[in-house]
């Protein structure tokens, strides 16, 4: 809570950006899904894509919570339903066939609130594609990136500024940051993997960089990754480093964002 706190690119949570209502909207789908409160994940996952676009891959988390627990049954690991089920057969049964229909009506609500966002703009402006269409007056974020692998590598190197639009120094010190704790959040949890992905890798590809310090700051594993380095004994030495320098980047960030400088 503290990393999330004092993390640089915070400061949007007060800010009328998308970040808060997008990060309220992830945990509502994280929660929902480790306590089994379906309503929520898909009210959750139906918002998100019209809070942020990239919200529409939250089908992936979700589809890999439900199914992992499957797949890892099948393949010589534990069904944590077992359980709850008494070890009746057929119970387990009945509660997979279950889990797969959840599992559809879930999936599709990231899909379906997309399709409405669609909808919604073309019922505004008539034209289901207005708001890609005003991203290309910027000439960053595309969904073609996602696929574009060698110039999100290049992208990497072409610094220009310590903290402008194009080519920020900043937003690539804190991928590499993300980089870094990414092994922590693998062997934490695969679930918490995914979001990772989701939430850390997608939004630097599909920008290529741009405004990734923002971004960053709605991927949870993160901070829960950095949350379990820093109770190590090697990492607990660098606590009182990081938030310092987390603290300084924020408020300077903060004053850019007042003084109608670019912060992120």
């Amino acid at each position: 809570l503290a990393s999330l706190t004092l993390f640089p690119g915070s400061i949007f949570f007060s800010l009328v950006y998308s970040e808060s209502l997008f990060f309220m909207l992830t945990m509502m789908i994280w929660l929902g899904v480790e306590t089994r409160s379906y309503f929520a994940v898909w009210c959750g996952a139906f918002l998100l894509p019209l809070t942020r676009a990239i919200g529409v891959f939250a089908c992936i988390p979700i589809a890999h919570a439900l199914l992992w627990p499957r797949i890892a049954g099948r393949f010589g690991g534990t069904e944590c339903d077992s359980a709850s089920t008494d070890g009746d057969p057929s119970s387990i049964e009945r509660r997979k066939n279950s889990d797969v229909g959840v599992l559809l009506l879930l999936s599709c609500a990231p899909i379906l609130g997309f399709g409405s966002y669609l909808f919604l703009m073309h019922s505004w402006t008539g034209n289901a594609v207005e708001g890609f269409d005003a991203q290309r007056h910027w000439g960053k974020h595309s969904i073609l990136n996602l696929v574009d692998l060698p110039h999100f590598v290049t992208g990497f190197f072409r610094v220009t500024s310590w903290h402008e639009f194009n080519g920020s120094l900043l937003d690539r010190l804190v991928f590499l940051l993300h980089v870094f704790f990414i092994p922590v959040v693998w062997r934490a949890s695969r679930g918490l993997w995914v979001w990772d992905y989701v939430l850390g890798i997608l939004p630097a590809m599909s920008g290529v960089f741009t405004s990734y310090s923002r971004f960053a700051s709605c991927c949870f594993p993160l901070f829960i990754g950095m949350a379990i380095w820093m109770s190590t004994p090697n990492g607990g030495r660098w606590r009182w480093v990081v938030f310092g320098v987390f603290s300084v980047l924020h408020l300077l960030l903060a004053w850019r964002c007042v003084n109608f400088r670019w912060a992120g």
